[in-house]
């Protein structure tokens, strides 16, 4: 007997903390949002635990886990997920690092890890005159989406990286990679700052009154090994939408089907109605879709309370709202929830249980929210508590 599809919507570092300039309300719960509210009155709030206490908050951690593997076991680090993604077969002894287009100010600090969230054009005209000038035998330079790149080699072994989101302000010095060989990196990274310090696309950067992308930042390497498919481990079918590289290259290596929307871009002008539209298509029965939208943690890095506020209006709106109707012509199971806290005051993630909104025909009366899901039941090891509900189907068991 078949089972209903479940729909897995992740809106990205979108719990946060209070803010004063919406006297005391987070910005989910400052905005209006009729549509999640309404999905609310159809299913329960929880507290779901979803990163291990041993793992760090990083979103590659926290998304494998709401797919239900635990990300001790599993987890390959974000260089080798955004690979998988952008067709780099890594051979044995290479390891990817995910590779920013950082800007470093004039202090010496790394100011933003974003370069301003360069746009795509830009990085990827970067990222070929970076391996033009700088690629060899030892070390490639491969485009992602905007600031996101990466760095492919098999000079290194794994070596300990600062992530750059979790250091703004801080001087590089200070950061600089670590372990056997990072003197290699190091140097790596100092001579892309000679490179991209004078670069044409820079210049024009500072002229227009933007950050200029001045130095590379490798982090968050990792090596591929293959993981179970979600068609054995929970015999069901399986699609991602999502913009950035790290949510597909993990989507496909655990063998779901990549839904290709041409407006989703990681960024804020992302087309959330395309991905909306993209998702309820694929949902079949004996099927998971996993839809993720970036937006709301990138407001958080860049400390921005109202743009956030405003990315979660429109998330409601474009992905929510369409979601939300389709349900009520067509049940299917949803989770939803932020695979973690990306707070405007820390400008990076922290680790948090989040709030976490279950549809499976059961109802809790409670709102959602982070102050509300304080109050509503906890979930420990929630990566197990979502495989068991995948591979079950029926109710999901607190």
């Amino acid at each position: 007997m078949s089972r209903p599809p479940t729909l897995l919507i992740v809106p990205d570092g979108m719990a946060d903390w209070p803010q004063e300039e919406f006297n005391g309300k987070t910005p989910w719960e400052a905005a209006e949002t009729p549509n999640l509210d309404s999905f609310c009155r159809q299913g329960r709030t929880v507290c779901l635990q979803n990163i291990p206490a041993e793992s760090p908050a990083d979103s590659g951690v926290a998304n494998m886990a709401l797919l239900g593997y635990d990300p001790r076991e599993y987890y390959l680090g974000r260089g080798a997920l955004e690979a998988f993604n952008l067709g780099i077969d890594l051979v044995e002894g290479e390891i990817a690092y995910r590779c920013n287009l950082i800007f470093v100010d004039e202090q010496g600090r790394l100011a933003d890890y974003s370069a301003g969230n360069l746009a795509g054009d830009l990085g990827k005209q970067l990222f070929a005159d970076l391996e033009e000038e700088l690629g060899n035998d030892d070390f490639s330079f491969y485009p992602g989406l905007g600031y996101r790149g990466l760095l492919v080699t098999d000079a290194l072994d794994l070596l300990d990286c600062a992530r750059p989101h979790d250091q703004m302000g801080s001087p590089v010095e200070k950061l600089w990679p670590r372990g056997p060989g990072s003197q290699l990196l190091k140097q790596l990274m100092i001579k892309s700052r000679d490179i991209l310090e004078e670069h044409p696309l820079n210049q024009q950067r500072r002229q227009a009154g933007l950050k200029p992308a001045n130095m590379i930042w490798p982090w968050g390497g990792g090596c591929y090994q293959p993981l179970p498919a979600i068609q054995q481990r929970y015999n069901l079918n399986g699609s991602v939408v999502a913009g950035v590289d790290l949510i597909n290259g993990l989507g496909r290596a655990v063998g779901m089907q990549k839904l290709t929307v041409p407006g989703a871009t990681g960024g804020y002008d992302t087309d959330m109605l395309g991905k909306a539209r993209a998702a309820i298509k694929a949902l079949e029965p004996d099927s998971l879709v996993f839809l993720h939208l970036e937006a709301p943690d990138e407001a958080g890095h860049d400390g921005n309370a109202q743009l956030k506020l405003e990315m979660i209006e429109k998330f409601d709106r474009d992905i929510v709202g369409p979601v939300y109707r389709q349900w009520q012509r067509e049940f299917f199971n949803l989770a939803l929830g932020p695979d973690h806290y990306t707070p405007i005051q820390e400008r990076t993630h922290v680790k948090e249980p989040v709030p976490f909104l279950i549809v499976d025909g059961e109802v809790n009366s409670l709102e959602f929210t982070e102050k509300a899901a304080k109050n509503a039941p906890f979930v420990s090891r929630g990566w197990e508590k979502l495989a068991a509900w995948y591979c079950e189907g029926g109710k999901f068991n607190l």
